[in-house]
Order: C-alpha cells, then sequence, then structure tokens
C-alpha cells in the first residue's frame, strides 16, 4: 500500500536532537507512513541513533547516508526516494504533534489541496520537555490563516505571506508528490539560508489548491549550532539571502505574475534584505562599503509589513531613515535595538 505521506528528514550532526524528532513521528496517530532519513555526512553518531530509534517502528523507514552535500541537496534526495502521496520535509531537531499526519492528511483529502499547512510554534527542547518561546499568533493573524481553512489559490496565499500575516515554515507544510514532480519543483543545491523561502514561494505559485489547519501542529526547535541561527556568518547571510530573492525575481519573470503580487515580493525581499543588514551593521561584519551601501540603497525603500508590532518598528525604522543620511540612520536604529534588547532583558 502507498503510505499516505513519506517524511524526509535531512539530518547533520544531531545525535542529541534527532532521537526526540523520531520518536515524535513514532508517536503519530496515523501510521501510513514512511521515513526517510538523510544522513548528511554527519561527524557523530547521528546515522547510528536513527538506526536504533526506527528500529522497532511500525513503519518503512529508511536512513541514507551521504557525503556532506548541504541541505537542500539532502532533501532532494529523499525526495527522489519518497513513495508518498504526500511529502514532510522535517529538520533532524524539529518535533511534531502526535495529530499533525492524520490532520494534515485528511484535510489535504477532504480539500484534495497540492499544500496544506499549519500554524508552528517556536520552542527550547530541555530535559523537561518542550518550553514555549512564541506561537504563531505572536507574529501572524489568526483570521487570515483561518481564512484559508476552506481552500484557495496558491497565489492568494503567497499574497498574504509576502504580507507578513501568515507564514509557512519548512516543517508547516506537506506537500503532494506528484504536483512537486509535474511543476519540477525541489530546492536548490547549495542554498543554505534562504531555500526554504524559494521553494515554498515557488510552490505557493504554482499550486492550484492550499489549505491551512488553524492549530499548533510542529515545533521549531531553537538550538545553537543550527546552520541559520549561526553566529559570525552575517555577511555570508545577507550575500545569500539577496542572491535568493534575485533567483525568485528571475523566476517569476518567467510566469504570468500580476503587478500586485509582483510589487508585494519585492517588497518583502526588502524588508527580509533589511533585517540582515541590520544584522550586518550591528554586529560590524562590513566586509565590503561599497556592497555594504548598495545593499541598504536597494533595501531602505521597503514598506512595513506584518502585525502592529513589527510594522510599528518598521515605520519607525523609515522614518530615521529619511531624517538620517545612510549610516548614520542604521547607527541610530542599531541604538534603538540594543536598548529594546537591555529593557527587556531587564523586565
Amino acid at each position: 500500500m502507498q503510505p499516505a505521506v513519506s517524511i524526509i528528514i535531512p539530518a547533520y550532526n544531531v545525535e542529541n536532537y534527532i532521537s526526540a524528532t523520531l520518536e515524535s513521528v513514532k508517536r503519530q496517530t496515523y501510521k501510513n507512513i514512511e521515513v526517510i532519513v538523510v544522513n548528511d555526512g554527519s561527524k557523530d553518531s547521528t546515522s547510528e541513533v536513527a538506526k536504533r530509534v526506527l528500529s522497532n517502528s511500525d513503519f518503512a523507514w529508511i536512513v541514507i547516508d551521504q557525503e556532506n552535500q548541504g541541505v537542500s541537496v539532502a532533501r532532494n534526495v529523499g525526495l527522489s526516494e519518497a513513495s508518498g502521496e504526500y511529502v514532510l520535509f522535517l529538520d533532524g531537531d524539529d518535533i511534531v504533534s502526535d495529530s499533525f499526519i492524520e490532520k494534515m492528511y485528511e484535510k489535504a483529502k477532504e480539500s484534495n489541496c497540492d499544500i496544506v499547512f499549519c500554524k508552528y510554534a517556536m520552542a527550547l527542547q530541555e530535559a523537561r520537555g518542550l518550553t514555549i518561546l512564541h506561537t504563531y499568533d505572536d507574529f501572524f493573524s489568526h483570521s487570515v490563516h483561518r481564512r484559508f481553512e476552506k481552500c484557495t489559490s496558491g497565489q492568494e496565499v503567497l499574497r498574504e505571506t509576502t504580507k507578513h500575516n501568515i507564514w509557512i515554515w519548512t516543517g508547516s507544510a506537506i506537500y503532494r508528490r506528484a504536483f512537486l514532480a509535474d511543476e519540477k519543483l525541489s530546492f536548490v543545491p547549495g542554498r543554505w539560508v534562504g531555500e526554504d523561502i524559494e521553494f515554498i514561494f515557488k510552490a505557493l505559485f504554482k499550486a492550484k489548491r492550499v489549505a491551512s489547519v488553524s492549530e499548533v501542529l510542529v515545533f521549531y526547535i531553537q538550538r545553537e549550532g543550527s546552520t541559520v541561527n549561526s553566529q559570525g556568518r552575517e555577511w555570508e547571510k545577507m550575500l545569500a539571502v539577496k542572491e535568493v530573492f534575485d533567483c525568485l525575481e528571475r523566476f517569476f519573470e518567467g510566469e504570468r505574475i500580476d503587478k500586485k503580487t509582483k510589487k508585494l515580493l519585492r517588497n518583502y525581499s526588502r524588508v527580509h534584505i533589511w533585517y540582515h543588514v541590520k544584522n550586518v551593521y550591528d554586529r560590524r561584519k562590513i566586509e565590503d562599503e561599497k556592497v555594504f551601501d548598495e545593499f541598504y540603497a536597494y533595501a531602505k525603500w521597503f514598506k512595513p509589513i506584518g502585525g502592529p508590532q513589527q510594522r510599528l518598528f518598521l515605520f519607525v525604522e523609515r522614518i530615521l531613515i529619511s531624517l538620517f543620511p545612510g549610516k548614520v540612520a542604521l547607527k541610530v536604529i542599531s541604538f534603538l535595538r540594543r536598548a529594546k534588547r537591555l529593557v527587556k532583558e531587564t523586565l
């Protein structure tokens, strides 16, 4: 019997985390699944831990060992091995709720969806269990998310995503495998930052039918040492993210995209790159003044998006940009950000 969902898990040096991830998968109330772990050249015992935890599973599973090629290639390898009707991309430290597959697959089948997405929470994995840091509704619109419980087009979901009213994270969506194959959608090899944005935006644009489940069903575990959270690589991350958005712009130029969506995508690009520009400046990681000035000149024309708090902060920053020239504005913004963090820590 064909698995309903193939769960693809790229794993690199996560021997201390992957056990919890796989145990959460084993607790699924819906059992018609297969698990594909792609051990991406780990230097620790990730592969051995995965095989041990999965050894007594009541579903099909495989652990693929390969030389390190990066998360995008690892996901693509898993996708090429998958046989499920739908696929889910987890990381080796994510945690899914017991009913994740049951509720997501049920929604996919009842609405005949190409993509189904749910809410997620950011959490710490501690000895006593999960500690929730932020929930989905802390940042995004519950009402907009609920609106998509009724099936809609992927492009409508994409527009709300670029407004930051909703967000789809890698582990918070399942995709019809045939849809990905038909549209030739996969992760771009070599991407280590922003590969999820590029994949998800392309998938949403191509999807005819998308729906949501308005529950937190998966947990995005925050930990030091992960690729995205790595410190000291702010300059590289800024360049990598700009390359992602440049590629997305080229992709959409070849598609029939309306002017409104194109404008929203360009603004989202500016907001996202603005975030990295601030981080580079804050941590004194400017490696090329000319390149940095080009990034600043591009990003500074953003329009505020997101929830009330995010919009307020971005609105204030836009005012400061208009009042102070160049890096003077960044200096003031950097001071205000440090002051905000200090107040938060004091409280």
